[in-house]
């Protein structure tokens, strides 16, 4: 898990503060703190400079912009030096490829991609299979509907409790060249200011200030998260894959509003042909307090639960919510 690091309550306040709202001013993020400015700044730039947080990114909402979120797990052979300096070269230069981790468990990789239509899925694993195919030993493409991103409950006592719903929509929103310069920009650093985004895009700093705010309420600009390696923290990322007896839809929606609340808990994901009827991401102290967790649903829920598998995240490789190219 390499160096662990203690973080105090302000550390941790900050943290809280920044989990939905990463965009929060220096002079805000003081006032809800306690610090003063430069304390505040300062603290932003060492969890910085540890790697305690590798940087901020907007949650672009891109089911409204028509685009359908796919996932690809992968098991590969062991890889030479070459091939994974060919991987890395895949995953950097695909842009329909937003997110992608290294995993422990049956699967190595975990690669999420905005996709136009499930043919343009289609031709991306075509692709993946003759460029991998070859060293690949298993591989599982489902396809998303909905990824609730919760916030953070575990840094604070009695945290705001925020959740947004990425989901499948009907609804189609156009967006110019201005809004889609301005979105790009920030996929690089989501606390970049309006000044330094007018300058690298050329856009008034009046109007790109507006356009963020528009975006803002349409909700395709769902809001600003830091990438934190949970690792620094002295905790581990899983992900769980739950298979269900639905006998009772009611008792379904019992075990979805019960994770909703659930400190541990910071994703829920339903999707088709995915390893489980739905998935969910957790963060644990340790092993025996995951497998804890793990025990108190199918004692809440022994009728539901049939049963379920996990893998844990290793690292973050790769953010880009940007899904236009």
């Amino acid at each position: 898990m390499g160096e662990k690091f203690y973080l105090d309550l302000k550390d941790r306040k900050i943290l809280s503060f920044l989990d939905f709202d990463s965009r929060m001013t220096v002079s805000e993020l003081a006032k809800k703190t306690g610090l003063s400015k430069q304390s505040a700044d300062y603290r932003i730039k060492t969890l910085l400079r540890k790697g305690i947080v590798d940087g901020f990114f907007p949650v672009i909402n891109s089911p409204k912009l028509g685009y359908i979120y796919c996932r690809i797990f992968v098991q590969f052979k062991s890889l030479s030096q070459s091939q994974e300096k060919e991987l890395k070269k895949y995953v950097f230069g695909n842009k329909k490829l937003f997110w992608a981790f290294s995993l422990g468990g049956t699967f190595d990789y975990l690669f999420v991609f905005w996709v136009k239509s499930l043919t343009e899925f289609e031709e991306i694993n075509f692709e993946f299979q003759q460029k991998f195919g070859g060293i690949t030993i298993n591989r599982l493409e489902n396809v998303i509907t909905n990824v609730i991103h919760l916030s953070h409950k575990c840094f604070i006592e009695k945290p705001e409790i925020k959740r947004f719903d990425l989901k499948e929509s009907s609804e189609v929103i156009k967006t110019d060249e201005t809004d889609r310069k301005i979105m790009k920009s920030l996929a690089l650093n989501a606390r970049v200011s309006v000044n330094e985004v007018s300058e690298k895009t050329g856009i008034p700093a009046k109007v790109v200030s507006y356009r963020i705010k528009k975006l803002e309420e349409k909700e395709i600009i769902a809001g600003y998260r830091p990438i934190i390696n949970y690792g620094k923290l002295g905790l581990t990322h899983f992900k769980v894959f739950f298979n269900f007896s639905l006998k009772n839809i009611k008792e379904f929606e019992e075990f979805e509003k019960f994770l909703l609340s659930h400190p541990k808990v910071i994703f829920i994901v339903h999707g088709i042909a995915m390893p489980g009827s739905l998935d969910i991401e957790l963060l644990a102290e340790s092993n025996q307090d995951f497998f804890e967790f793990i025990k108190e649903l199918k004692n809440r829920f022994p009728k539901l639960i049939t049963d379920y598998q996990y893998l844990i995240y290793t690292k973050t490789i790769k953010v880009n919510y940007v899904s236009f190219y």
